[in-house]
């Protein structure tokens, strides 16, 4: 993992592989890396997709909101949470889990922090 985000020239580039490798090593279906750049919303910095009709292919979302969203209670808490089934938890996007994701199960979000203040990410 380190050798792919070091071999990465711009920061989309290195988000994708960590959401990649993540992916890869957890075998899960997909994963997001979500950026922090200090507004109400994160911003999807990369993504990568396993399941075969997506796979390896960029998928965008919209911004998720920084309050009553899962990816922004773990940024404020700065804690990895485990949730066995995200449909069922409130801060849950309702456009993802009417959309295409709705085969989403469990989910393990944990945040990552730069050494710039002005980017996380999570």
């Amino acid at each position: 993992m380190t050798r792919l985000i070091a071999s990465a020239t711009e920061s989309d580039a290195a988000f994708r592989a960590i959401a990649e490798a993540a992916t890869t090593l957890l075998k899960a279906k997909t994963a997001y890396v979500w950026v922090d750049e200090g507004g109400e919303t994160l911003r999807e910095g990369g993504s990568f997709w396993a399941e075969p009709e997506l796979a390896g292919r960029i998928v965008r979302t919209t911004p998720v909101p920084r309050s009553g969203s899962i990816a922004g209670a773990v940024l404020a808490s700065r804690q990895p949470e485990s949730i066995e089934d995200v449909q069922r938890d409130p801060r849950w996007r309702q456009d993802i889990r009417t959309t295409r994701s709705s085969t989403t199960g469990s989910s393990i979000p944990a945040p990552c922090f730069s050494r710039s203040p002005s980017h996380q990410t999570g």
